[in-house]
């Protein structure tokens, strides 16, 4: 049980790294107010994914190492299905009201992205590396394939992620490959702490899901993303 105490301990520090590290760029991107208002939601998210990652975990572990490799498989074909998908979904987005261009979340998704993408560079490597001598006994050759193919979409989608724009569209609002129909939007606000962050409520599409997003409008759009809010939701500003 010792390597599992290990790796328990790894686990909570990247998952609290990483929850700092979120909570400190939204601070920075959509102002404290938000910032917090996110935080609050992702919380509870976080709580529930640590859960199910565990149960995910002992599940896969009672499989074998063919848990491992449907596991990397299924989650690179969601992965690229959610990608794929977008390109038959962008058909009823409507026309371009207005290009927001990259945000700054987008920016920093982007480098994570270039991250990962140096990551499954490293695990590229060092499938190849033992190939040439053969697979070690404590692997397989169909492990580690589908590793590399989890590694790879994972990497891709995220620096996709990040050169992908926002945008207003005759249908609604698209950001990271969705779209929020303005017939979903409740009420809009302009943030009072940061006031280039537009906060919209809209009503989730699955149960426990946050029904706001949070988006940094840069000063030389925001004129045109207010006339074009208040033409779509007329009397929903809050």
């Amino acid at each position: 049980m010792g390597w599992f105490l290990d790796f328990l301990i790894f686990f909570v520090v990247l998952i609290a790294g990483s929850v700092l590290f979120n909570y400190i760029a939204a601070e920075r991107i959509v102002g404290r107010k938000a910032a917090r208002r996110n935080f609050r939601y992702a919380t509870a998210w976080i709580l529930f994914g640590l859960l199910s990652g565990f149960a995910l975990f002992f599940v896969i572990q009672l499989l074998g190492r063919y848990g491992w490799i449907s596991f990397y498989i299924l989650s690179a074909v969601a992965i690229s299905t959610r990608w794929i998908s977008w390109f038959f979904r962008k058909q009823e987005v409507g026309s371009l009201l207005a290009d927001v261009g990259r945000t700054l979340k987008s920016k920093i998704i982007f480098w994570i992205g270039l991250i990962q993408v140096v990551l499954a560079v490293i695990q590229t490597w060092l499938f190849f590396t033992p190939a040439l001598n053969g697979i070690p006994e404590y692997t397989t050759l169909e492990l580690e394939i589908s590793k590399l193919i989890f590694w790879w979409s994972f990497a891709s989608f995220s620096m996709a992620l990040g050169l992908n724009k926002l945008e207003f569209r005759e249908n609604g609002i698209c950001f990271m490959y969705s779209l929020i129909r303005w017939q979903r939007i409740n009420s809009y606000a302009w943030e009072t702490d940061k006031l280039n962050v537009l906060t919209v409520r809209f009503k989730p599409r699955f149960p426990l899901s946050p029904g706001f997003t949070s988006l940094p409008i840069p000063a030389k759009h925001k004129e045109v993303v207010s006339r074009i809010l208040a033409e779509r939701l007329p009397g929903k500003r809050l």
